[in-house]
């Protein structure tokens, strides 16, 4: 077994435990659902996009116009309160595509 120094060990135990305080401060903070949080994640995308020139003001429009179809499609999920398994797999295909054509807008991809 290997001796420390009291200092030592005690500087340690400190080190670790501060290393985990951010975890614990964080998970008071609800968390959104994945398929909001990726939701936003696609709509800065086409934001930083128009901003550096990669996509162009048609190009989001529509990129906005499919976000916003997608919206439709997940209120119209939870309308009902439970979002089946079936009705998740759409949406999560909705947005695989829609992460698709703001990739090949931003790199000009046909």
């Amino acid at each position: 077994m290997m001796y420390l120094p009291k200092k030592t060990a005690l500087l340690a135990g400190l080190i670790i435990a501060g290393l985990g305080a951010p975890v614990i401060a964080r998970s008071d903070e609800p968390k959104k659902p994945r398929n909001q949080r990726r939701e936003e994640r696609q709509e800065k995308r086409i934001e930083k996009g128009v901003a550096s020139g990669e996509i162009s003001e048609e190009e989001a429009k529509r990129l906005q116009k499919n976000q916003e179809h997608i919206d439709h499609a997940q209120q119209k999920a939870e309308s009902d309160g439970t979002v089946s398994d079936r009705e998740k797999v759409k949406i999560e295909k909705m947005q695989d595509r829609s992460s698709r054509r703001i990739r090949r807008a931003r790199n000009n991809q046909k």
